[in-house]
């Protein structure tokens, strides 16, 4: 779980062309490579970003699942 939520875990996941948990942190500390940041929207875009928690999935599940 540490490497997952490390510096290079996370760049792993961009790698995969999955958004990490820490996107934000490691954008703010220029840790991710420009040939990562070329590949994805704009940085902005995802600074007011706003990822449903599990409650939240729970309320809903009924709906998306239909």
């Amino acid at each position: 779980m540490e490497y997952l939520y490390s510096d290079e875990g996370q760049i792993e996941y961009l790698k995969g062309h999955c958004n990490p948990i820490r996107f934000n942190d490691l954008v703010q500390a220029k840790k991710v490579p420009d040939n990562l940041l070329d590949e994805l929207p704009p940085v902005d875009s995802y600074r007011n970003a706003v990822f449903p928690s599990l409650k939240d999935q729970c309320k809903v599940k009924d709906v998306i699942t239909k």
